[in-house]
């Protein structure tokens, strides 16, 4: 089963226990809807919380673990003349494995890298169909313990608020951290490239000529500012004008 699929299988697992929770909420009050301790669709939305967040979990574990678990597989099948040698070529030999796996096309390949490409698309295949059927037993344990949850008093609205709210955290901090990350790697770069190329000569340089020296016969590239400035700034009066 692809992963679009089993996605798209555990949504609409999800929306039936949400509608499941609505009808076991109504149910449960008698028709008396006062009596519950919050709408309705607060409660569906607890049992679809719990079913979502709990197959998704396992789905994230299982998609990080999966490749660790078969290249780790593959790594150690490989001949030991391979193994033996740098880690760097051992990589390489790993990707060629997983190139022709995924391409279906071995020309060109070693006899062993062909056996070991079929080997990974049995396990890749093994782990997608555990995979599959995993995420499907957890979401509806998931749903099953919300909807044996729902009761009229139960708080169902505080619940669902205090998961969104931590969903909402993490969110924001993902968003501040990878801005923060962005800006510390301009910044360690920025110092990198200034240690070898003088400010002055970036920022009032004439000539925008980049090229690293091992390609260039030993010549370093200039690296001026001003022409890079001017072209982007016509560049942007000329659209402006049209």
């Amino acid at each position: 089963m692809s992963l679009s699929f089993l996605v798209l299988l555990t949504t609409g697992l999800v929306i039936a226990a949400y509608m499941s929770g609505i009808v076991r909420a109504r149910a449960s009050a008698g028709g008396n809807l006062a009596a519950l301790h919050s709408r309705p669709t607060y409660y569906g939305a607890y049992v679809a919380l719990i079913s979502g967040l709990a197959a998704l979990a396992v789905l994230t574990a299982w998609l990080i673990g999966e490749n660790i678990v078969i290249q780790n597989a593959i790594r150690a099948a490989l001949p030991e003349a391979v193994r033996s040698g740098p880690p760097a070529q051992v990589d390489l030999v790993l990707g060629q494995v997983i190139n022709t796996a995924k391409s279906g096309s071995s020309f060109g390949a070693e006899p062993y890298v062909t056996e070991l490409a079929d080997k990974y698309n049995v396990m890749h295949s093994a782990s997608r169909i555990w995979m599959t059927v995993a995420v499907l037993v957890v979401a509806l344990a998931g749903a099953l313990v919300g909807y044996l949850q729902i009761k009229p008093e139960a708080r169902a609205r505080n619940r669902v608020e205090a998961v969104i709210k931590v969903i909402l955290i993490i969110c924001s901090s993902v968003a501040v951290l990878t801005t923060v990350g962005i800006v510390i790697s301009m910044l360690f770069e920025s110092l990198r490239f200034f240690s070898m190329v003088p400010a002055q000569d970036f920022f009032f340089g004439l000539v925008w000529d980049p090229r690293f020296s091992s390609a260039s016969g030993g010549e370093t590239g200039q690296f001026g500012l001003i022409p890079v400035l001017w072209g982007t700034l016509f560049v942007t009066l000329l659209a402006m004008l049209v």
